[in-house]
């Protein structure tokens, strides 16, 4: 199976923020993973109402009902989630400024 680099798009939500979201071309062919609510959790280290919140906001990428009570992440969106994180959380970096200023 050949895999293509991933390459996200941009879309404007009916409240005019922009997310990322994936081209479908550019998603691996074949079947995708698809991740319960349960497994998500196991891979994301936060609580189902901060979980839901977080799709709200478009914080997260959304889940996908296969049927009218299932739903389902795929493994890759969330994978390209974690990568877009940044590396360092502002409070650390708000820190590691506050320290190098009180050290000069």
């Amino acid at each position: 199976m050949k895999e293509e680099s991933s390459r996200l798009g941009h879309v404007e939500s009916a409240e005019g923020k922009e997310r990322e979201v994936l081209e479908m071309d550019d998603v691996k062919k074949g079947a995708r993973r698809m991740l319960t609510m349960d497994q998500v959790l196991e891979l994301v280290p936060v609580g189902k109402s901060t979980l839901k919140r977080m799709v709200k906001n478009e914080e997260f990428p959304s889940a996908h009902y296969i049927s009218p009570r299932k739903m389902v992440w795929y493994e890759d969106e969330i994978e390209l989630w974690q990568g877009s994180l940044p590396a360092e959380s502002r409070r650390k970096r708000a820190e590691r400024r506050a320290k190098a200023g009180q050290l000069g």
